[in-house]
């Protein structure tokens, strides 16, 4: 009887004591998962563009009067971009009066351009044929040469972009005069896409 009395004792003191626990109980600390993570949003510019532009720039003449001209330079771009991803190609054209002390002043070019997509933004390079014409002695003129350069665009709406394009010029003997004309132009642009 007396060993039936110590197992009794050592079975009550071995068991859980679950009536009467004063201790609360612990709380677990739940563990939240970060929100997933997400790409910078980017663009797809794959489409049509019409725009504006306006900036500033500098020719220099070789070969004939030393007669270097600068000035506001503005006027109107159109263009169309293929969006392959991360890089994107396209082609445009852009007609430009300057406002210089020769009458008639104006530039245009056909360019190609490839460019890098940096979240709503695009870096390009870009190069084509550039034209240049002007009334010299009364009388109008117009060559072609080339042109090439650098640039970069931000969406700033589904439709709307802004950006900016510094492009150097190069035309060689001026409409047969062997004047060589080259000079670098710097512009704002903005646009509407389609």
């Amino acid at each position: 009887m007396k060993n039936l009395a110590i197992a009794s004792v050592l079975a009550a003191m071995a068991a859980p004591a679950f009536a009467g626990n004063t201790t609360p109980p612990v709380m677990e600390t739940v563990v939240t998962a970060p929100p997933p993570y997400q790409a910078p949003q980017t663009y797809d510019w794959t489409g049509g563009y019409a725009g504006i532009q306006l900036g500033y720039g500098e020719l220099d003449v070789s070969g004939g009067p030393a007669d270097d001209r600068e000035g506001v330079i503005g006027g109107l771009h159109a263009g169309y971009d293929f969006d392959f991803g991360s890089y994107v190609l396209g082609a445009n054209g852009a007609y430009n009066m300057a406002d210089t002390d020769v009458n008639g002043a104006s530039l245009s070019n056909i360019k190609v351009r490839a460019g890098y997509k940096i979240g709503m933004g695009l870096l390009y390079a870009t190069g084509g044929i550039g034209f240049a014409s002007a009334e010299i002695g009364g009388v109008d003129r117009s060559n072609s040469g080339w042109v090439a350069g650098v640039g970069y665009d931000h969406m700033l709406t589904q439709n709307i972009s802004i950006g900016g394009e510094i492009l150097y010029n190069q035309i060689d003997n001026f409409d047969g005069s062997g004047v060589d004309i080259s000079g670098t132009t710097a512009q704002a642009k903005l646009a509407y896409r389609f």
